[in-house]
């Protein structure tokens, strides 16, 4: 794929920048002689985008705190899956805010009554779409049930519109950070209600106020000019 075919992630916010900055951590990670994640999909999706990545000079600290937080989801999300598995439930993942994350790609799933569904913003799930490469067969060797949805996660009507048929794991990393505190909330809310019926999990890294404020001035996230809007105190924020 030459540079002129290559998707150019030009119509970005500067918070969806910072998925660049992730997939590029990871990326340094599996080049890694130690690497935290192994995430050589990471390098595939790199390859298929016009985009200067060393520009974004995402240090060792950062691709350790990326990596570090992956592996922590993924090994949570197979985890589920398994226990699942052993129950004979249909299960669905859910993954929110999923930007250009390769976790379809690694994780083990697949098989009968399971299907992931990944979504993001229009703009996100194009140059997805543009970007990943195949999925690898399932354990199975059969074809995974696997589909993007493009839309805002705090919209309502998006996420009553995901089946929510089985039970269901929903994964936000990196996605409550980017949020407005109320609209946040609300979102948990109206996915909680949703998925609830037939039950499961929910998977969310939050940040702390000084956890936003210092990746706000030095982190990744002032590299590209974002923000980190929803921040969450002890146990206070999360009873209510």
């Amino acid at each position: 794929m030459s540079n002129t075919t290559k998707p150019t992630p030009t119509s970005l916010s500067n918070s969806q920048q910072t998925l660049l900055i992730t997939l590029y951590g990871r990326h340094l990670d599996s080049l890694s002689p130690h690497p935290i994640l192994a995430d050589p999909f990471s390098s595939l999706v790199i390859q298929r985008i016009n985009y200067d990545f060393p520009t974004l000079a995402a240090g060792n600290g950062t691709q350790v705190v990326v990596s570090t937080r992956s592996r922590h989801f993924d090994e949570r999300i197979s985890s589920f899956l398994a226990h699942c598995k052993e129950k004979g439930d249909d299960v669905t993942v859910v993954q929110l805010g999923c930007g250009l994350d390769t976790r379809s790609h690694r994780v083990q799933w697949g098989g009968q009554g399971v299907r992931w569904i990944d979504v993001d913003l229009p703009e996100v799930i194009a140059l997805r779409r543009a970007a990943m490469p195949d999925l690898p067969p399932a354990p199975d060797g059969k074809k995974r049930e696997y589909s993007t949805v493009s839309g805002s996660a705090t919209e309502e009507g998006l996420i009553k519109g995901l089946p929510n048929d089985g039970v269901t794991l929903v994964v936000m990393e990196g996605l409550a950070a980017y949020l407005d505190p109320d609209e946040g909330r609300r979102m948990v809310g109206v996915v909680c209600e949703h998925f609830g019926k037939r039950g499961g999990e929910v998977l969310v890294d939050t940040a702390g106020r000084l956890t936003g404020w210092i990746s706000g001035v030095f982190g990744y996230i002032w590299r590209v000019k974002g923000r980190v809007g929803l921040e969450l105190r002890p146990k206070r924020d999360v009873e209510e």
